[in-house]
């Protein structure tokens, strides 16, 4: 007898080999993430580029800046000289000037170092028999119809620059119109773009001025055109004074800086079509400089990263393997359908071992993972170690010539006191004040770059002793102010002593500096807050207002006059950075007129709680 259509219904497997709607719900959930996922790594490698261009652009043209200010710095300096002698100096001495300057050293890229004198149309003849009798042979050139003549006299070294030497800077219109701006204001200028009469090759260039006069006001314009004498000008090619400031091999970024229509530098693009480009106008001492900037070639590397790829090749894998799996398992559960036991066993078991190879590899992964988190902490601690040895050797480097522009100004104005006016002392005392100010300045920066806790350095801290010691160390300040320093008993806390000690010394310090008639009263307490100790400092000192409750903290924040009050603003950023270092944070109340009181909070861990081989360490 054979079957009916119902028995052999119901004996066939159920299920066939199709999918369900879950099956195919799970599939595309799967390839959703996979996409976004991908989408997102797309996103975040193209802003991680454009930040990374941004940062090197900025610092392009911080670099041009920079050597700006520099070039600038040594014109003043040589004003300032010919200014402290009261006469022009002649061509000797000029020379030995310009000697001592080291120009190649100290300024790379400068061409020379001249001086230029408004000579009027009558005196021009006298001008050029009395500048014959050091060089002779000395003409004007080219001849020019004008009223004034801007005539170079003097440039050193003379060899590479001989034939401006009598030139007449009047004869061109951007030459001419730096020079009488730099006269009438005061202010160092650049000319437009020009080719310079001793540069072969005429590539584009430009001159640096800066006015020097003679002795007397010179507020106004009138005073100034009166008083005018000369320039102290450098003359640039543009090319070479860029070679050193934009090497090639330090970036990615290439560059092209032009001065209106006309183009002062450009470099050849590295990638014909570059990823990201940008264009910054910059003030340049009387001109605008365009900076126009394009991502190089090695920003692709950077754009073609197989991150994202990897991500999408990834998710479809796994699509597929789903995809595998759920046709395998529904053709298993078919071909096993007369056992439904042995079905759901086996594929229990087939879950069971793909958690299994999929928690083997993502221990793998973590493993991996862990390892490369302990090489980027190594390296991180080599980097902090590295660039504290860095902030020590620099503030040593800049401490030394401070030192010397401090010693040398006050030579001078100990030996030749009878010899320099009133304004020459003046000027002295400007860069003695000056250079001790960017020493303590100096000092200030190592100690906050110094600011660091390490746990093996911890140690318990009498804070009643610490605070004992400070004042101690402020009695000089205190006996000055008429002020008193008290304080309630104060708990043992674990921490770095010599930067609690520095916190106290900060806090306190600045309580008795900003003081107002009355001695200044200043009290010390602590309390327990929760797991912490929270300390103040209150004074009745001039206090301010609350608005700038968070700007005092910031480095280089001052509120009052450098006359009124000195100081270097880094006091309390020191404080804000030892505190976070200690886990804590710090906060002030104020009130003009009603003193202020400074808080912070640090960990309460007792002293019973240290490990004695801890702190000895």
């Amino acid at each position: 007898m054979e079957p009916s259509h119902e028995q052999l219904r119901r004996a066939r497997p159920r299920g066939h080999a199709r999918l369900r709607w879950f099956h195919w719900l799970a599939l595309l959930l799967v390839a959703g993430m996979s996409m976004v996922a991908w989408f997102e790594a797309r996103r975040v490698g193209r802003e991680r580029l454009d930040v990374e261009f941004r940062r090197e652009s900025a610092q392009i043209v911080e670099l041009v800046t920079e050597r700006m200010q520099q070039y600038e710095g040594g014109l003043w300096g040589s004003a300032g000289a010919i200014a402290m002698i009261d006469r022009a100096p002649d061509d000797e001495r000029w020379a030995r000037f310009t000697s001592t300057l080291r120009l190649d050293v100290r300024y790379p890229g400068i061409n020379g170092l001249g001086l230029t004198y408004l000579v009027k149309e009558l005196e021009l003849d006298a001008f050029v028999a009395q500048r014959r009798e050091a060089r002779p042979g000395f003409q004007v050139h080219p001849p020019v119809e004008q009223e004034e003549h801007w005539v170079i006299a003097s440039i050193e070294p003379i060899e590479r620059n001989r034939e401006a030497l009598g030139l007449d800077l009047a004869h061109e219109t951007h030459r001419l119109a730096a020079a009488r701006l730099a006269r009438d204001t005061g202010e160092a200028q650049v000319t437009g773009p020009i080719v310079l009469v001793q540069d072969q090759a005429r590539t584009p260039g430009f001159l640096f001025l800066a006015p020097f006069y003679r002795p007397g006001p010179i507020a106004t314009v009138a005073e100034r055109r009166e008083r005018f004498v000369g320039l102290v000008y450098a003359p640039f090619i543009v090319h070479e004074l860029l070679a050193g400031a934009l090497a090639q091999t330090r970036r990615r970024v290439d560059v092209t800086i032009s001065d209106g229509p006309q183009t002062l530098y450009q470099e050849q693009s590295t990638d014909a079509r570059p990823l990201v480009t940008t264009s910054r106008r910059v003030p340049m001492y009387g001109r605008t400089w365009t900076f126009d900037l394009r991502a190089g070639a090695s920003f692709r590397t950077v754009a073609r990263q197989a991150q994202p790829v990897l991500i999408l090749i990834s998710g479809v894998v796994i699509t597929l393997l789903l995809l595998f799996i759920f046709i395998f398992s529904n053709l298993s559960r078919a071909l096993k359908s007369t056992d439904e036991s042995n079905r759901e066993l086996a594929a229990q078991a087939l879950e069971l071992r793909e958690k299994t190879d999929e928690l083997r590899r993502s221990t793998g992964e973590l493993a991996q993972r862990n390892d490369e988190m302990a090489k980027l902490t190594l390296e991180l601690e080599r980097s902090n170690a590295d660039l504290e040895k860095f902030a020590y050797v620099t503030s040593h480097d800049l401490q030394e010539p401070l030192r010397m522009v401090a010693c040398y100004t006050e030579l001078l104005a100990t030996t030749y006191q009878d010899s320099l006016d009133d304004r020459a002392h003046r000027y002295l005392a400007h860069a003695n004040g000056g250079a001790k100010r960017m020493q303590a300045l100096i000092r200030d920066l190592l100690s906050f770059a110094r600011v660091r806790v390490v746990d093996e350095l911890l140690e318990s801290v009498d804070c009643d002793a610490l605070v004992t010691q400070v004042a101690h160390d402020l009695h000089v300040a205190v006996s000055e102010s008429g002020g008193r320093i008290t304080h309630q008993a104060l708990p043992t806390i674990r921490g770095h002593r010599s930067q609690l000690g520095l916190l106290f010394q900060n806090l306190l310090g600045n309580a008795l500096k900003f003081h107002g008639d009355a001695p200044p009263e200043i009290t010390i307490t602590a309390e327990r807050t929760g797991s912490a100790w929270q300390f103040a400092v209150r004074d009745n000192g001039v206090g301010f207002a609350m608005e700038y409750a968070e700007r005092v903290f910031e480095p280089f924040q001052r509120l009052h006059t450098r006359d009124a009050y000195d100081g270097t603003g880094m006091g309390l950023a020191i404080c804000k950075r030892i505190v976070s270092r200690h886990g804590g944070r710090i906060w002030v109340e104020s009130q003009p007129g009603c003193g202020a009181t400074f808080y912070f909070t640090v960990e309460d861990r007792r002293p019973e709680d240290l490990s004695p081989a801890r702190d000895a360490a």
